[in-house]
């Protein structure tokens, strides 16, 4: 059968397929730390400023003005990037948590002056946003944008 040494023979000098095993184990962790670092650095270029590390106050406008340009569009739906930009700019306590669903996040946070079905209606219904009238719409970002004006 096969027989492996695990040392050349000589007594000093290492070699075979302990070498291998520990020379492996090396590469593999090098590799997996690489590869780790490399995720943190690109997960750092994906975070979203906050009202606490803005200089300006963040805004919903959806004028073509630069400084409502900061934010890209996030997915396709218009009303889910503004409810993603909005959450991002609220202080931490204030931020969605995952066991909420959006009506209780609305009630939690004071802000009741806000149709929470619309955003119902283009996400899971079979309406777009084009569906919806723009003048609804509007009120959904106006009472974004007054919540954040409120906050200190």
């Amino acid at each position: 059968m096969l027989k492996f040494k695990f040392g050349s023979g000589n007594g000093d000098s290492p070699g075979g397929l302990g070498t291998l095993f520990v020379f492996l184990a090396i590469v593999g962790l090098i590799v997996y730390g690489v590869r780790r670092w490399l995720r943190r650095r690109q997960g750092q270029r994906l975070t979203f400023p906050s009202m606490h590390d803005a200089s300006v106050p963040l805004s919903l406008n959806t004028d073509a003005s630069g400084e409502a340009q900061r934010f890209p569009m996030l997915t396709n739906i218009e009303l889910r990037d503004w409810l993603i930009t909005f959450n991002a700019s609220l202080a931490p306590e204030l931020k969605l948590r995952t066991n909420e669903t959006l009506i209780d996040w609305f009630e939690r946070i004071d802000l009741t002056d806000i149709d929470a079905s619309l955003y119902h209606l283009i996400r899971y219904g079979a309406a777009s946003d084009h569906d919806i009238p723009f003048e609804q719409q509007q009120r959904f970002h106006e009472a974004l944008d007054r919540y954040l004006r409120r906050q200190p």
